[in-house]
């Protein structure tokens, strides 16, 4: 599959960064597609292709290099994917319900995934890091390496409806200190 990716990318620099970014992505990009698809292997592959193939056509555009940009860009990428899989899987049998995307609901999100630029990013992170280490370690594992709650759970040893809560928190609070540091979603 990677090699296909490959093919739709022009420059040997830009090869070398999709190459060493799907590596490092792929799984958690699968895990988070089966996830957001119900566990339908067919459908979160779908999705995970579609993903990626819109990442190595935009590969040159992506602009920052930060870890945690590019990992959030990926993550959102997939959902976005996800939710066109469901939705079309909707439209042709009509036994599923069609996800719909509010925007509403996604504005702290947001704030953390189309995030890229180097001070914005940068001033993400230090206010991630300066968080409560309980806010902290699951903001981290969440929205920067993609994590699922269920994951989070697992290896933090608390209870999964402990770490909603948190994030739900945790995602406040960065909101609002983003705010008061002047930076808003447009």
């Amino acid at each position: 599959m990677l090699q296909i990716f490959l093919l739709t990318i022009e420059t040997e620099e830009d090869k070398l960064i999709f190459n060493d970014i799907y590596e490092r992505y792929k799984n958690a990009t699968m895990r988070r597609a089966l996830k957001l698809l119900n566990h339908n292997p067919y459908d979160a592959e779908d999705a995970f292709q579609t993903a990626w193939l819109q990442i190595a056509q935009n590969i040159s555009q992506i602009q920052c290099r930060e870890d945690a940009a590019i990992a959030t860009y990926i993550m959102k990428t997939v959902e976005y994917k996800a939710i066109d899989v469901a939705n079309s899987n909707h439209a042709y049998n009509g036994m599923l319900e069609p996800i719909e995307y509010n925007p509403k609901e996604y504005v702290s999100d947001d704030l953390m995934y189309l995030v890229c630029s180097r001070e914005r990013h940068e001033t993400i992170v230090k206010v991630i890091h300066n968080m409560d280490d309980k806010y902290k370690d699951i903001m981290i594992m969440a929205y920067l390496q993609g994590f699922d709650a269920k994951s989070i759970a697992e290896q933090l040893n608390i209870n999964e409806k402990t770490v909603w809560t948190r994030l739900y928190r945790g995602k406040n609070i960065l909101v609002e200190e983003l705010k008061q540091r002047g930076i808003h979603h447009g």
